[in-house]
């Protein structure tokens, strides 16, 4: 199952997969976020709704972040997100911060060295 979530609305910012009986799950969910969405940690996304659910899926893989999944009472939800940087974001700011560190000790031996 390949959900996306562009926004906050079911069905027409998120996909919802609506089943009018008994859901019997198995496999992988993927959850990719669309359109610069980014969920808070307080935001909750009802995905599968039946009338009920038997099983879980055996992997979901969250793209661009982490949640918890839970499966009651008919549905398949998921909440606390946690946006998780892509590595090229991590790496600029690693990069930004270690050429910070060297010109303050550069700056700070420059000034040692007039005193």
């Amino acid at each position: 199952l390949i959900v996306e979530l562009g926004g906050l609305t079911p069905g027409s910012e998120y996909d919802v997969l609506d089943v009018s009986g008994l859901a019997t799950l198995g496999g992988i969910m993927e959850v990719h976020l669309v359109n610069g969405f980014r969920p808070g940690p307080a935001d909750t996304f009802s995905l599968l709704r039946a009338s009920d659910v038997i099983g879980r899926f055996d992997d979901v893989r969250i793209f661009g972040g982490t949640a918890d999944v839970s499966y009651a009472g008919g549905f398949v939800q998921l909440s606390d997100f946690r946006i998780v940087p892509e590595p090229s974001t991590l790496l600029l700011a690693m990069i930004g911060l270690s050429g910070m560190c060297m010109y303050v000790a550069r700056h700070k031996r420059g000034i040692l060295r007039i005193q």
